[in-house]
Formats: C-alpha cells, sequence, structure tokens
C-alpha cells in the first residue's frame, strides 16, 4: 500500500474514533469542565445583569464549576448576542442570558439589521420574569399615567430613556406614545443601571425599568411608579394598578428571562444546563435573592420555553405589526 493511501485510512479511522457518538457521550458527560460564562448583553446593574448574577451564586453548586458573569454591554443587546452566535464555542460553556425581545432581534429589522435572528440560538429555559415599570421621580407632578399623558398632551416632548434602541422596554415607552397618540422623546441607554442614573440627574422625564432597578429607589422615596406593564399587579407595589387597569393597552404582558446557548450545542448538555437553572430556582437563597430584587421566578424547561418562545413571539410580530414596526404580511 502507498505511503499516502495508509495515512488517509489513519486519518479516517481517527476520524471514525474522534466522532464516535459513544466518545461523543463522554465528553458530554463530563461537562462542564472548567467555568461557565453567563454573558449579559447589558452593563452591570440592570434587572438581566442582577438576576444573573443571582444565579451565578448558586448554579455553581449544581453545574461543579464556578459560573461567572461576563457584561457585553452595547447595541441594545446585539453585541452579546453577536458573540454568542459568531464567536462562542457550541460547548455548554458559555450561556447567553438574554429576554425574548433582546434574542430575537428580526422583531427590530425596520429599526436596524441585526448579524444574527432568534434561529442561531438553541433555547435552555426560562428562569425569571422581567415587569416593566413607568417610573419617575419621586417628586414628579404624575401620580398615573393618565396625568402623564393628559401632561404631554398639552406639553409634548417628554424625554424617556429605556435600555437599548430596541430592546422590549424601549419599545413599550414608544408603544405608549403611539396607543395615546402623545409624543414621547426615546433617549436609548445601555442598561436599567443608566436609566436610573439618568433619571436620578433630571436628564429624562420618565424611564421604563425593572422593578429589580427601580426598587432601591423606591424604597429611598426618590422613585415612584406610574403604572406597570404586568398581567397582574406586583406584590411589591399593590396599590400601582396595571397599564390595561388605567385603559392603557400595549399589547405586551411582562418578559420572560432564558438562557440560549450557541446553535448546535450538544442537546445532553442543554439539559444538564436546563435541569441546573431548574435545580436554582427551586433553592430557597435564590428565591430570597430574586424577591429582594423584585424579579419573579419562572421556570420553564427546554420543551415547555421553545414553545412559548414561539408563541410569544408571534404574538410580539403581530403587535409591532400594529404599532408600524413591522410591515404588514
Amino acid at each position: 500500500m502507498e505511503k499516502g493511501s495508509i495515512f488517509t485510512l489513519f486519518g479516517l479511522f481517527a476520524s471514525l474514533i474522534l466522532f464516535h457518538p459513544g466518545l461523543l457521550f463522554a465528553a458530554e458527560k463530563d461537562y462542564p469542565n472548567r467555568p461557565v460564562e453567563i454573558i449579559v448583553g447589558f452593563a452591570p446593574g440592570g434587572a438581566t445583569d442582577l438576576a444573573s448574577r443571582a444565579v451565578a451564586s448558586t448554579i455553581n453548586e449544581y453545574l461543579g464549576q464556578p459560573a461567572v458573569v461576563v457584561n457585553k454591554a452595547g447595541g441594545g443587546g446585539l453585541i452579546a448576542g453577536e458573540y454568542i452566535t459568531r464567536q462562542a464555542k457550541p460547548d455548554g460553556h458559555t450561556v447567553w442570558h438574554a429576554g425574548i425581545t433582546i434574542a430575537a432581534p428580526e422583531l427590530y429589522e425596520k429599526f436596524r439589521p441585526a448579524p444574527f435572528t432568534s434561529k442561531d440560538v438553541d433555547l435552555v429555559c426560562s428562569f425569571a420574569a422581567m415587569i416593566a415599570c413607568f417610573t419617575v421621580r419621586a417628586d414628579a407632578p404624575w401620580n398615573s399615567i393618565s396625568d402623564l399623558v393628559e401632561d404631554v398632551r398639552k406639553n409634548p416632548g417628554l424625554k424617556f430613556s429605556g435600555p437599548g434602541v430596541t430592546t422590549g422596554f424601549q419599545i413599550l415607552g414608544q408603544a405608549l406614545g403611539i396607543v395615546t397618540k402623545t409624543r414621547f422623546i426615546s433617549v436609548p441607554l445601555k442598561g436599567d443601571g443608566e436609566s436610573v442614573s439618568m433619571l436620578l440627574g433630571k436628564h429624562v422625564d420618565m424611564s421604563v425599568m425593572s422593578l429589580a432597578s427601580a426598587k432601591p429607589q423606591i424604597e429611598a422615596k426618590k422613585f415612584k411608579v406610574l403604572g406597570v406593564c404586568a398581567p397582574f399587579r406586583l406584590p411589591d407595589l399593590p396599590d400601582v394598578p396595571t397599564l390595561e387597569e388605567q385603559g392603557f393597552n400595549v399589547g405586551i404582558g411582562y418578559f420572560s428571562i432564558g438562557a440560549y446557548v450557541p446553535k448546535g450545542t450538544p442537546k445532553p448538555i442543554i439539559q444538564k444546563l436546563s435541569e441546573a437553572h431548574k435545580k436554582t430556582c427551586e433553592n430557597k437563597n435564590f428565591i430570597s435573592q430574586m424577591d429582594k430584587l423584585g424579579l419573579p421566578v419562572v421556570y420553564e424547561d427546554t420543551e415547555k420555553y421553545n414553545r412559548s418562545f414561539a408563541r410569544d413571539l408571534e404574538g410580539f410580530r403581530k403587535m409591532f405589526v400594529e404599532l408600524g414596526y413591522l410591515p404588514k404580511p
């Protein structure tokens, strides 16, 4: 046999060994074999960041390796999404925490092109719900959404902040302006943490942010919430009515925060990550942390989250068409 043929056969034999299902399973069984990075697409201090840090402080117990939060802020979450879909390896050691409106940038094709879509990631699970609070300073003249809308109709130009150009919270502010036929000026920022600073500094009049980010300032009597975008009143804010109770239906209930991995991540690894998140969501210390943050713990396994993600994505798409953010089909 010629020398080249021997090397060819050796290469084929090596390939068969490398890609043998049993050997692959062994590699997956050893997962994780190093620290797991949790990627967050916003600056520290926002709801997703705080929730992810709560997860990281607990999930290591169930993964057997440290979990480390890495902030890749910018682009309304696109920088983190591009990193996950274009650079991260599909081996389960890089996990992305994000809401549906961040993980599905195809919703915002009218505003800007995105380097990826929701089809470029695999869903792991959901682990929390993020409730949007329409927040103003405590000394603001408004005590309800109706007060604010009535004032803005007379004096257009209210400035509001949201985390990013096309994130869910920023879109909610835009949606309120559209359904009330008022003019709001959007001031997109890097995250909830910056929104808090801008509102405190009187650089904006209102901010659409999570309860997690607003809560410390509410307790310090520096902020008040005019309305929450949720299908129910929040236990932490029992006297604050929902937007729908006040007669304003912007078409969104709440945002799930989910875990995603690069497309092609082996299913056994996804299952292990999902189970680790599930155990984390059942951990009393984690639940206590999330309660303090004002973030309800809502776990859905991979199968259920895929169904609810598809359902919510279609719901958002229909709403965006109605608002003029997407072309009519």
